[in-house]
Parts: C-alpha cells; sequence; structure tokens
C-alpha cells in the first residue's frame, strides 16, 4: 500500500472524516488485546443515535453484541450481581468482627474468672446480653 491509501477499516487520513465503515456492518471498534483495535466484522442489526462527550455523532449501525442498548442491561446485570456479592462479603466482614469482639470479651472474663472473680455466672450473662445486644440472633 502506498502513501495515503488504506483498507476500509483503517484510519482515513483525511482529517475530520472518522472511520470509514461499510454499509451494513457494526460500527463498534474491539479491542485486540492490547493499544489497538479493530472493527466489528458482524452485520448490523440495530440503528442506534450515538453521543459522545455531549455532543451527537449521528445514527450508526451495530450487530446484537455491541448493541449498546443491550450492552447497557448486560453491564447492568453484572453490575447487580457484583454488587450482591460485595453486600455478602461486608456482611460476612461485619460478622466475623462481631465474633471476633465476642471472643475478646469472653477471654477478659474467663481470665478475670481465673483471677479469682466470685460471680462467674454474672459476669458470662453480662457478656452474653452485650453480644445479644449487638444483634445476635442465637442468643435469647
Amino acid at each position: 500500500m502506498g502513501e495515503g491509501v488504506y483498507s476500509a477499516n483503517v484510519w482515513r487520513p483525511k482529517q475530520g472524516t472518522g472511520w470509514k465503515h461499510p454499509e451494513g456492518k457494526c460500527h463498534a471498534s474491539v479491542s485486540s488485546g492490547g493499544y489497538y483495535s479493530h472493527m466489528c466484522g458482524k452485520p448490523a442489526k440495530v440503528k442506534c443515535s450515538i453521543t459522545s462527550w455531549g455532543r451527537s455523532e449521528g445514527i450508526h449501525e451495530f450487530c446484537g453484541v455491541h448493541d449498546p442498548i443491550r450492552a447497557a442491561a448486560r453491564k447492568k446485570a453484572r453490575d447487580e450481581k457484583w454488587r450482591a456479592k460485595w453486600d455478602l462479603e461486608e456482611a460476612r466482614r461485619a460478622e466475623s468482627g462481631r465474633l471476633q469482639r465476642l471472643r475478646e470479651a469472653a477471654l477478659a472474663a474467663i481470665i478475670q474468672i481465673a483471677a479469682g472473680y466470685n460471680d462467674a455466672r454474672g459476669l458470662a450473662q453480662s457478656v452474653l446480653d452485650e453480644h445479644a445486644a449487638t444483634g445476635d440472633p442465637t442468643h435469647d
């Protein structure tokens, strides 16, 4: 290829003309796994108006995979799945912290009892009552 001669899916040399897309093909630019990208070669199924940085870029064609509406729905479902996972992990961390505080309080009570504390039953009950106040459903 000589100077200024490019294939249909490569950046056109004329300033401001953008990508040259074949008719009926998807407009999406797909990552090649690094810095470079290429055009999706699938047949177009939908037409969508595209806005970038607050300005309209016109109506472009997309395949079913790169349709912006379907891609947004997939992203929303993926984000909800991750949010549920993160919420579960946060609940487990909170439970782990609560149990760690109970272990520390129980150890302190055992040390007091071993040192000769007279009301061992009352001390143990106060630790359990304090634990129940923090929201343990297994303790009544």
